[in-house]
């Protein structure tokens, strides 16, 4: 299995059970079943990532509210992040897939859902210390980068959010300009799910529609 000892030391007698967390379910569905696809480790390993991502920020940032830490948490934990641990790791090129789905090797949510799935692996043959501290490991860069009150990309957030709940995604309408040309004033709003979730003022429509996601994020948290 080529590569594998890049993203974990992995011994002979494993590699039948390590390929489970890189087996898509296309792959399991042409080759006896669901049990032998990577969903059950990706369950796992999802939880495991909440935790710790959860647990890092708790006590690195001590004095931020709960709404910050849930949005710095998402921003972590999103899609995007995971693909690309699952790229510097070369995770696509061990990815089991069925012969009709071979075209999904380097989607997104099927490379963050890999990633999950080898979180998963790793605490169910190590134990959770040692899952813990292989999240920490790859994630070291992306939480040294942290800026809590700087670039956060509530839209990629929100979009994300709304995609796995609502199965649609947010639009964005310009309500109002106002203000010189030197001295603009944008007044956004941002609505899905058949509501309005926030409204966002920005000196470009750019920053309104931040801002206007930023809000429906609060929005979401406080409404479960």
């Amino acid at each position: 299995m080529p590569n594998h000892r890049r993203i974990y030391p992995v011994t002979d007698e494993e590699i039948n059970s390590f390929q489970q967390a890189f087996t898509h379910t296309s792959w399991a569905h042409e080759n006896g079943g669901r049990e032998l696809s990577n969903e059950r480790l990706e369950f796992f390993g999802d939880a495991i990532l909440g935790m710790v991502i959860s647990e890092y920020l708790f006590y690195e940032y001590s004095d931020l509210p709960e709404g910050d830490l849930s949005r710095l948490k998402s921003e972590l934990v999103r899609e995007a992040v995971l693909a690309q641990v699952a790229l510097e790791l070369s995770i696509p090129d061990l990815i089991r897939l069925g012969q009709g789905a071979q075209n999904l090797r380097h989607q997104p949510s099927v490379l963050a859902d890999t990633v999950e799935a080898v979180i998963g692996w790793i605490a169910s043959n190590y134990g959770l210390a040692e899952a813990i501290k292989w999240v920490l490991e790859q994630w070291e860069r992306f939480l040294t980068e942290i800026e809590p009150e700087l670039n956060t990309d509530y839209k990629g957030i929100l979009q994300e959010n709304v995609q796995r709940r609502f199965n649609c995604l947010p639009q964005y309408s310009l309500l109002k300009t106002s203000g010189p040309d030197h001295d603009k004033r944008f007044v956004v709003a941002v609505e899905f799910a058949g509501n309005t979730w926030g409204q966002g003022v920005g000196k470009s429509k750019k920053q309104a529609e931040q801002q206007a996601a930023k809000k429906a994020l609060t929005q979401l948290e406080q409404s479960g």
